[in-house]
């Protein structure tokens, strides 16, 4: 599983300028089959109002990215490259319970 909260977190020490790019640039999100279609529009990265991380997406098949200048693009792209949203990490998410140890008696 990919653990986005950890991924974009060490995006924004990594590289700040691609984190600061993928939290502005808007993107629109859409997946439709035959029994219902879902848009959402919005940033990769989606911060609250005091700068918490509020939601990360990412879904690279149902993601379009507006129409902007070349090099607005050519950024957008680079950043989404460079993200280490596409290692695979345990869980570290706030919304994902961990487990607990259990000791045996004895």
């Amino acid at each position: 599983a990919i653990d986005g909260f950890n991924a974009a977190t060490r995006l924004q020490i990594a590289a700040p300028d691609a984190f600061r790019l993928l939290t502005t640039m808007p993107v629109t999100f859409r997946y439709a089959d035959p029994d219902a279609i879902l848009e959402h529009f919005g940033p990769l990265i989606e911060l609250r109002s005091d700068g918490q991380l509020h939601r990360v997406r990412f879904h690279n098949r149902s993601d379009q990215v507006a129409v902007a200048n070349p090099d607005s693009l050519s950024r957008y792209y680079a950043a989404r490259a460079c993200s280490p949203k596409r290692a695979h990490v345990r869980s570290s998410s706030p919304t994902q319970a961990r487990p607990r140890a259990h000791r045996s008696a004895g």
